[in-house]
């Protein structure tokens, strides 16, 4: 444990106090400088600005700086501009797609028809109703046979029970 006494920290604080003093008067005095080169600096800007000074910069500078310029802008505008055109040439492909569908659909309706109209002149209408009657008989015949054939199995099967009940009773009687 450290022990101090009274005199060694009043000494240590007197010697603290003059070094916190000496920094803060060295400290004002270096603001008072700064403040005064700023506003020498700041006068002589003004006077500066006041007055039509010639500045001489080379061309190749000025070249160097344009394109760089033009480079930023063209790489901000350029996939902008690229999408909107995109956009566009799509609504105009849609769009001539859209009338020549149109365009050509009333006379592709009117070719079907006329193709349509003269295929059906060409059909034998008593032959089709023919076909059509003569196939509603084979399919009703069908129909009615498979009919006969589960009313056919039931009427045998009723049968088999009929003889085997008289031939029950012809046994009974018998015996």
């Amino acid at each position: 444990m450290i022990k101090f006494n009274i005199t060694e920290l009043s000494v240590t604080n007197i010697v603290c106090l003059a070094v916190s003093g000496l920094a803060l008067y060295f400290s004002l005095k270096e603001r008072n400088k700064i403040e005064t080169v700023c506003n020498n600096l700041d006068r002589s800007v003004k006077e500066l600005c006041k007055k039509d000074i010639d500045i001489d910069i080379s061309k190749e500078v000025v070249d160097i700086v344009v394109q760089e310029q033009a480079k930023k802008e063209v790489s901000k505008y350029l996939p902008k501009a690229v999408e909107a055109g995109r956009k566009e040439a799509i609504a105009l492909f849609k769009d001539a797609v859209q009338k020549e569908i149109n365009s050509q659909y009333s006379d592709i309706k009117s070719e079907v028809k006329r193709t349509v109209q003269n295929k059906v002149g060409y059909i034998d209408i008593s032959g089709v109703r023919r076909q059509v009657i003569e196939d509603a008989k084979e399919e009703a015949a069908k129909r009615f046979h498979d009919e006969l054939d589960g009313v056919l199995e039931k009427f045998n099967d009723e049968l088999s029970s009929v003889k085997k009940i008289y031939a029950s009773i012809a046994q009974k009687i018998s015996e």
